[in-house]
């Protein structure tokens, strides 16, 4: 019974990880589109 909590456990520790990094990933990205827009638009 406990490897199974600690197995649940680490898959939620994992999928909160890979949450994190897909945020900070997809803010990057906005960030560079948006100075791309702020170049067109100056251009």
């Amino acid at each position: 019974m406990q490897a199974v909590a600690l197995s649940a456990i680490d898959e939620y520790i994992a999928r909160r990880t890979h949450k994190a990094k897909v945020a900070v990933a997809l803010q990057r990205v906005v960030r560079e589109e948006a100075g791309v827009l702020r170049r067109l638009k100056d251009a």
